[in-house]
């Protein structure tokens, strides 16, 4: 992987599922599970991370392509469920072709698809190629540190030698680097449970938690970079998020929407500037709130408006109705502009 070198020794070993691994005597290091070659790539990068998406179209990053087998899993898996793979991945030492040609994932994985495995290897370096319907592959040849990396990223493999062999390939910056090229709701796996990389981690803005590991390993790391109400690449379906409406001028209580789905905009057609405001006394049994009234706008959401605003002219009148209105007008119209 990327603290080798091609001149280094490399020795091909079997696993315990019977998948072919290599170990580097100078290192002292696997390039994958000795319990399992295959069962650990399942586990850690298609289960817990390509599985865990339910996009139909996803982008991909692996940090260290090496024998190629999360590729070639991907791509299998890929097949099975007809989604779209933009597949990158970062290598800064190759292997020899001689060496790809002794590993048996083609005949073991999948009988008669040795030759996609091959061609995984046989792709061209630093160009887009697409290798089937429905996975492409653009492999960059590079030190993840410092090379350039794609943006909108949905899924992240770090598959990197373990922090105490490749030290450099855990670092703050890298976490950091990754989180701001991902989308809302992307996915980081890594067959590593350190606390140290856990708090990296955390520190980069990712929810961190500690899953199952594969056969011989208790623990693995998943992190998720949070959905924002701005990404449009987020698949509705969880929690509303709420995003507020008061003007600074006014706030001391927040005025909050659920999140819209992307959808096309009609110019001049807000359901919210066109529906009346119907104001109640406080606790009014025909309110939802035990706060202030609620205003419905139609069955797609509702906002809670608060009876203590910065100005007490604006309380129970007019006034507070017209100024709501258009907060949520405006944040609406914004909405439905960024999401067309």
């Amino acid at each position: 992987m990327q603290n080798a070198t091609n001149h280094i020794k490399r020795e091909l070993q079997l696993t315990a599922d019977g998948s072919h691994t290599l170990f580097i005597p100078e290192m002292d290091e696997h390039y994958h599970s000795v319990n399992g070659a295959v069962q650990e790539s399942r586990h850690v990068f298609i289960e817990a991370g390509l599985h865990h998406l339910e996009r139909k179209e996803i982008v991909v990053l692996e940090i260290g392509f090496g024998t190629g087998l999360n590729a070639f899993l991907t791509l299998l898996d890929a097949e099975v469920h007809q989604r779209k793979i933009h597949y990158y991945s970062v290598e800064l030492y190759p292997l020899d072709m001689d060496v790809i040609e002794s590993l048996n994932y083609g005949e073991m994985i999948c009988a008669g698809r040795k030759d996609v495995f091959q061609a995984l290897h046989q792709a061209e370096w630093n160009v887009a190629v697409q290798v089937t319907d429905f996975f492409g592959l653009h492999k960059i040849q590079g030190d993840s540190n410092t090379c350039a990396l794609p943006d909108r990223i949905d899924l992240v493999y770090f598959d990197a030698f373990a922090p105490d062999k490749q030290p450099e390939m855990w670092n703050q910056e890298i976490f950091n680097r990754l989180y701001a090229r991902m989308t809302g709701g992307g996915v980081l796996t890594t067959y590593c449970a350190k606390g140290v990389v856990r708090r990296m981690m955390k520190e980069a803005g990712y929810s961190v938690e500690r899953i199952p590991g594969p056969p011989g390993k208790r623990e693995m790391l998943r992190a998720i970079k949070l959905a924002s109400i701005l990404d449009t690449n987020v698949v509705l379906g969880a929690a509303p998020t709420c995003l507020s409406t008061t003007l600074p001028s006014l706030k001391k209580r927040t005025v909050g929407i659920l999140r819209m789905p992307n959808c096309a905009t009609t110019s001049l057609l807000l359901s919210t500037s066109i529906l009346p405001i119907v104001t109640r006394p406080s606790y009014s049994v025909a309110s939802s709130s035990m706060i202030g009234p609620t205003m419905r706008q139609g069955p797609h959401h509702s906002a809670q408006k608060s009876r203590t605003i910065g100005l007490p002219e604006f309380t129970n009148s007019s006034k507070f109705a017209s100024v709501i209105c258009s907060a949520i007008s405006l944040i609406m119209n914004y909405i439905f502009e960024f999401c067309a």
